[in-house]
């Protein structure tokens, strides 16, 4: 993975306050969240999975970390400043905020691809940073402290290939928002990094899938053998252990 931002400090800096990441229930959301854990932050575990959350913060919360799992579909912006609210009444004042849900396009060229899919597309991928990064800049501003990490892509950096056009498109916006929350809140103590990793192993493909209305698979078709489902993506834990704690 590489990332883009100004100077990163060690996640340590931030504890013991809360962090918040969203795609929490696996793949790079379940390894940042794990990464915070690890470096003695709270951390609260968002996602629209609800039965695959609670596990996976059961998980944490075994190894004797202070876990929330929330609930949160990305998309709807009024549950973004009640996410916050209920964060920092739990765990305490919001630190980190890991923008991180995301989908994919498996494959579907402009020509093919029809209005909702790209709209969800955008409303997940950078919508939601959008929303997410107000509410959380505001919070950290007043408190001259804390650090946005924006999930985007290599397709952010210009490796774009044929087949993710709203991918790559909402990629691209992720990094020049990210761009623009640098300067506007490095003034006041608060950081900005995007993180632009390449082919990780997830169940991005899974999800991308499933709302598509597509069939329910164990194992990706032959055709579609790239991005989260190639069989050489990088392992998420060993990924984001190289990014979050430089």
């Amino acid at each position: 993975m590489t990332s883009q931002s100004s100077p990163v400090p060690r996640l340590e800096a931030f504890a013991p306050g809360a962090a918040l990441v969203t795609g929490a229930a696996g793949g790079i959301g379940l390894a940042l969240s794990r990464a915070l854990a690890q470096a003695g932050m709270a951390v609260a575990m968002a996602d629209i999975d609800e039965d695959s959350l609670g596990a996976r913060a059961q998980e944490l919360q075994s190894h004797g970390h202070r876990v929330l799992a929330l609930r949160l579909d990305v998309t709807d912006r009024a549950a973004w400043e009640q996410a916050a609210d209920r964060v920092e009444e739990d765990l305490g004042p919001l630190h980190v905020l890991c923008n991180n849900a995301g989908l994919s396009a498996l494959g579907m060229t402009v020509a093919d691809m029809d209005d909702a899919y790209w709209d969800l597309t955008m409303r997940v991928n950078l919508d939601s940073v959008f929303a997410g990064s107000r509410v959380a800049a505001r919070r950290m501003a007043a408190r001259g402290r804390g650090h946005l990490v924006n999930t985007a892509s290599i397709s952010a950096l210009g490796l774009c290939s044929a087949g993710t056009a709203a991918y790559a498109a909402s990629k691209y916006a992720v990094m020049g928002l990210s761009e623009v929350l640098r300067q506007e809140l490095a003034p006041q103590g608060v950081g900005v990094s995007v993180l632009c990793p390449g082919p990780v192993r997830t169940n991005l493909w899974k999800s991308t899938r499933r709302l598509r209305g597509l069939p329910e698979l164990d194992m990706p078709p032959a055709d579609s053998l790239r991005g989260s489902a190639s069989p050489t993506a990088l392992d998420p834990d060993l990924g984001v252990s190289s990014f979050s704690v430089q």
